[in-house]
């Protein structure tokens, strides 16, 4: 993983992506996907740092038009490990048993909601043509 944003303290902002409802808890991943193989998403939750803003994306279940940011909260403590039940989602859905698996996570602080959540047709909006 090319980590270029390494030793620049004003490269301090994440984003969640989630369909969990408790925004602002914390953000947590497995430590390895299916078969014990690294992915970069999970990977980037050891460069977070205290301080850090996290903005969450928020899927909303069940309603695509509904999907955005919805909010920002502060990174607090340091990182920890535990195990979250988890069930992969596309492809390897099918075939993964849900259960338990080895996570890292961060506690997160000061959640802010926003008045009026930045939706997916505000982002596409200001695309150019």
């Amino acid at each position: 993983m090319n980590t270029w944003w390494d030793g620049n303290g004003s490269e301090n902002l994440w984003v969640e992506i989630t369909d969990r409802s408790d925004l602002g808890k914390n953000i947590i991943a497995p430590k390895r996907a299916q078969q014990g193989k690294v992915t970069p998403g999970y990977e980037l939750l050891k460069h977070v740092n205290e301080g850090d803003l996290v903005f969450h994306w928020w899927m909303r279940p069940k309603s695509k038009e509904l999907r955005g940011f919805y909010g920002y909260s502060t990174v607090v403590g340091n990182m920890q490990e535990g195990l979250l039940p988890w069930k992969s989602r596309g492809r390897y859905a099918s075939t993964e048993p849900e259960g338990e698996k080895p996570a890292t996570f961060w506690k997160l602080d000061g959640f802010t909601e926003f008045k009026r959540p930045v939706l997916i047709a505000d982002i596409n909006a200001k695309m150019p043509n």
